[in-house]
């Protein structure tokens, strides 16, 4: 799958006489979320993420991340990530809800219609189409020194640009019908080359240095100014555990997979529920799974 693309000269607006010596790659990956915190996937042979091991009935958080990166031929774009348009995700398999979907700051609103946010409108879905999560205009606040003057005018929030930045999130519920369930994410990349100033910038009211709370905060908003969009794709491969309690994965559930299982447990590697740690509720489950033979 392509998780990272190279885009040459690839301004909607180029000047004469330039030439294909600026390069720059958009990456994209898929995590789990647990709480906060995003788990990082490995690749399977088949060049998709992998989540294995998952319970049958476990609500799975999946997140699309995105970027775009300095390569040996250039720079990223100074504007970093605009967003993923004409986006689609498809899953053959379990139940699918959109938690929330676009993310902030990619959820701009859409008027008239598509909503930005896929097709159809509805949760579960299986497949959602015309995703649009992309960033609009940006305000910035402009704010004052402690001593009554303005400061710097601020400049845009730059998302994305050599580092990834979570655009997307939903919510897999497996179901075990298959052993592997694979997920696709498609569509278009845009980044920005630049941020513009639109209209008039508005300075900041300073108060006096002994009356600080007299400052009034101006503001100046920024539109991107795009890159032409790139075509990608992503996947990830979340396989159920049938026999949960077959630890050592051999078929059966024996006295050996309560041995394997002890002793991850306490090397801190046995994360039955996969909620993010190892704690006493991951060895209840276990050992109701394993007098259950489940």
């Amino acid at each position: 799958m392509n998780r990272a693309n190279r885009m040459c000269c690839a301004l909607l607006i180029v000047t004469a006489g330039s030439s294909c010596a600026n390069a720059y790659e958009f990456r994209t990956r898929v995590v789990r979320m647990i709480g906060n915190n995003a788990m990082i996937l490995n690749l399977d042979s088949t060049g998709c993420w992998i989540l294995p091991d998952v319970p049958v009935g476990s609500a799975v958080r999946l997140r699309l991340q995105i970027g775009v990166f300095d390569d040996a031929h250039g720079a990223a774009p100074a504007g970093g990530v605009v967003g993923w348009t004409d986006g689609t995700i498809n899953v053959p398999c379990g139940t699918n809800s959109r938690t929330p979907g676009w993310l902030p700051p990619f959820s701009i609103l859409l008027n008239p219609p598509p909503p930005g946010n896929g097709e159809p409108v509805a949760d579960p879905f299986n497949s959602l189409t015309e995703i649009n999560a992309t960033r609009g205009l940006v305000t910035a606040v402009w704010t004052c020194f402690a001593q009554g003057v303005p400061s710097p005018q601020p400049g845009p929030n730059t998302l994305g640009r050599n580092q990834f930045v979570s655009i997307y999130e939903i919510t897999h519920v497996t179901s075990g019908a298959s052993p592997c369930c694979a997920i696709s994410f498609g569509g278009n990349l845009v980044a920005a080359s630049e941020w513009r100033a639109v209209g008039t910038p508005v300075p900041p009211d300073c108060g006096s240095p002994s009356n600080p709370n007299d400052d009034v905060p101006g503001s100046v908003t920024y539109a991107p100014f795009p890159t032409a969009p790139l075509a990608f794709s992503d996947c990830v491969n979340i396989c159920v555990r049938t026999l949960i309690a077959d630890w050592n994965h051999d078929g059966g559930i024996t006295s050996q997979d309560f041995f394997d299982f002890t002793r991850d447990f306490f090397l801190g590697r046995a994360d039955l529920n996969m909620d993010g740690v190892t704690n006493s509720q991951d060895y209840f489950d276990f050992i109701g799974c394993f007098f259950k033979g489940c």
